[in-house]
């Protein structure tokens, strides 16, 4: 199939890694945009037998699927710039903006009164895309379900997917893709804890991404909940009790809970 990437920034790039070499598409089979020369020449040295253009619309002539990958406050413009090009009949588009509605999208391409209504997918990925370990929220418009699966079959490879409803796309933002930097933010914290507790920054962080690495798979190999698993660790009155309360008392959780609902 032919992929066609509109702005392979951070985010358009890790999609194209994850194509490139895929049973979906060769180098051959993709086509990125960029609006530097210096994006250009570094993504023509990584993929020289992918097409890189500056012409959004022309870099759609052809493709199978588009995917928007450009920055929030370019989305309305690119898909202006592509309506005339863009074949609802046979192109499918997947838009990377996290904020942008379908609704928006049909009317950007100035199609709500079409008699063919576009195929439209919302992917909602986190960082972790760049090494292929994201969590990504899928939305589909008008798909069939050989469309849908397509679209899940290409971002499985860049870690874990999941359908939902479009109502659920803000929920899954907060939960995954800023849930990324609020599970980084307890890292922080902790790094800084363990200098204060005599271990250098260096020592601290291994000790903790381990640690943090090891609470997650126990969670996945055992498919138990965090509190049965605390429960095996924080015997009563022990010292990891102690911490749990001193935590709480804080407002951990809270604040947790608190941060998620203010990200919607």
């Amino acid at each position: 199939m032919k992929f066609t990437i509109i702005g392979a920034g951070n985010m358009g790039e890790s999609i194209a890694r994850g194509l490139v070499g895929s049973p979906f598409a060769t180098p051959s089979d993709l086509t990125c945009t960029v609006r530097t020369d210096t994006s250009f020449e570094r993504l023509k040295a990584l993929y020289p037998d992918s097409t890189i253009l500056r012409d959004n619309r022309k870099a759609i002539e052809g493709a199978d699927v588009i995917v928007v990958a450009v920055r929030h406050a370019a989305v309305d413009s690119v898909f202006r710039e592509i309506a005339a090009s863009f074949d609802p009949k046979r192109q499918i588009v997947v838009s990377v903006a996290a904020e942008f509605t379908f609704s928006e999208i049909i009317d950007c391409l100035g199609m709500k009164s079409a008699p063919v209504q576009p195929t439209l997918f919302r992917i909602i990925p986190n960082t972790a895309i760049s090494i292929r370990q994201s969590m990504t929220f899928i939305a589909a418009y008008h798909a069939s379900q050989d469309q849908e699966q397509l679209i899940c079959d290409v971002f499985s490879r860049m870690g874990q997917m999941a359908i939902v409803p479009e109502d659920r796309m803000e929920a899954g933002t907060s939960l995954a893709s800023c849930g990324i930097a609020f599970a980084m933010q307890y890292i922080g914290a902790a790094v800084e804890g363990g200098k204060q507790l005599g271990f250098t920054e260096e020592e601290a962080t291994h000790i903790v991404l381990q640690t943090v690495k090891g609470a997650t798979q126990v969670l996945l190999e055992h498919g138990t909940s965090p509190q049965t698993e605390i429960a095996r660790v924080a015997t009563p009155g022990g010292v990891t009790e102690r911490g749990l309360k001193a935590m709480e008392k804080q407002g951990f959780s809270g604040a947790v809970i608190a941060g998620l609902k203010a990200s919607l």
